[in-house]
């Protein structure tokens, strides 16, 4: 016999019980992004190696996580590990904006793939769901990004959320920073983790990010990001924390908080949820005024965020509100040779309507199976369709919430049963 082959380390396989709290959450991030202006786009799976080299910079976490490969031809390939630079390259290619800044709001849903050690939430290939607010320069916008981003995962279900929000500076006023931390990190070197370490000459600022105990007395005495800002940087924070109060977005300032790749400026923000241990960033994003032209675009003013489905889910799942859906809308049941030829007419004329039907096709299966299955299946409505039904020209149909029964006329009865699940 042949040996069970299994998903590889750090995926699952996402099961119809599974895919219904996705199918409910996805939903509600479209609508949320559609209600903002934004529009779906759909970037390959894979992409150029140089596009996330160039856009996330190799010296990050994500960058050293990529998944690269050579095709046939020797070019290099990566899956995509994240979903910001795929989309500014779509942006760019196909010259997406309008406008005299080039504006647009594009939104994302699908998987991204990291190698990286699996753990509570977070897996090899994961779902992100992010959108990309290209050409807009105003702290509205930014507030705006963050604003949705708090609504669409309450209209998820997700409770208990917390704002976390910094300003990283940019490049005309990250240098000097950089140098004054780098210098900090040093005389503290030897005390720092090893990971640590290895960051403080390639990515000093992600040393702040650090949740290792050994690096928290140099973190927590090192410079702040916002003591050290030129005044326009200064000027456009203060302006987003405003707009966030006039949208009544709770939040606090977290002079620790930097983002895991090389392109963000300006602001950068995470929302957390303390149900998921030190691991417990829910979603994440800023702001990227420079990507756009090193990508090989015109420079154009950026924000935007990524939510980690994956970990969404995993909170959303022990949630009451987010227990068992209804998989079909009606389940009719068959018992008999004759029943079955009008079950499937039933069926198909329900269907054609959009309702969700399911009947058993296999002709072998009892009432009381088939009732079994429609419950699993948290049907609406079972009609049964008997010998005893059938002679006396009804359908007896059963509330499965309530358990009544009644008897509808087998005539009309796809009309009856649409006004039912009215």
């Amino acid at each position: 016999m042949a040996e069970l082959l299994k998903t590889p380390r750090g995926t699952r396989d996402l099961l119809p019980a599974d895919t219904r709290i996705w199918q409910k959450v996805e939903a509600t991030f479209r609508k949320v992004f559609r209600a903002y202006g934004y529009a779906e786009i759909r970037t390959p799976i894979f992409e150029s190696t140089e596009l996330f080299a160039r856009g996330i910079g190799e010296g990050t976490d994500v960058g050293k996580e990529m998944y690269s490969f050579l095709d046939r031809k020797g070019r290099s390939l990566t899956l995509r590990p994240e979903g910001t630079a795929g989309v500014v390259r779509a942006y760019t290619e196909h010259s997406l904006g309008s406008g005299e800044n080039g504006e647009a709001k594009l939104y994302y849903i699908g998987p991204m793939f990291r190698y990286e050690r699996p753990q509570a939430g977070r897996y090899r290939q994961f779902w992100q769901a992010g959108v990309e607010a290209i050409g807009f320069a105003d702290p509205l916008a930014d507030a705006e990004v963050v604003a949705m981003l708090v609504q669409a995962l309450r209209e998820s279900g997700l409770k208990g959320l917390t704002v976390d929000i910094n300003s990283v500076g940019c490049p005309d006023c990250r240098p000097a920073y950089l140098e004054l931390l780098k210098a900090h990190l040093t005389l503290h070197a030897s005390e720092l983790s090893a990971e640590s370490q290895l960051r403080l000459s390639v990515n000093p600022m992600r040393i702040l990010d650090s949740k290792d105990e050994k690096d928290q007395a140099a973190v927590d005495a090192a410079p702040k990001t916002t003591n050290h800002l030129c005044s326009a940087c200064s000027a456009h924070f203060a302006s987003v924390l405003r707009h966030l109060e006039r949208a009544k977005v709770d939040y606090q300032v977290n002079k620790k908080l930097v983002r895991g790749l090389d392109y963000y400026t300006r602001t950068a923000f995470e929302v957390l949820s303390g149900e998921l241990g030190a691991q417990n960033a829910v979603a994440g994003g800023g702001r990227y005024d420079k990507l756009v032209g090193e990508l090989g675009g015109t420079d154009r003013p950026s924000v935007g965020f990524g939510v980690g489905v994956d970990r969404l889910i995993q909170l959303l799942a022990t949630s009451p509100e987010h227990g068992d859906s209804e998989s079909c809308d009606i389940a009719v049941i068959a018992l008999g040779g004759a029943s079955y030829g009008l079950a499937f007419a039933l069926a198909q004329e329900l269907r054609g309507q959009g309702v969700g039907v399911w009947m058993d096709l296999s002709r072998k299966r009892g009432m009381k199976n088939q009732m079994k299955t429609a419950s699993a299946l948290s049907a609406r409505y079972a009609v049964i369709l008997g010998e005893d039904e059938l002679a006396k020209g009804i359908a007896s149909v059963k509330d499965m919430k309530s358990s009544e029964q009644t008897a509808l006329p087998l005539e009309a009865l796809a009309t009856a049963l649409m006004e039912k699940l009215k």
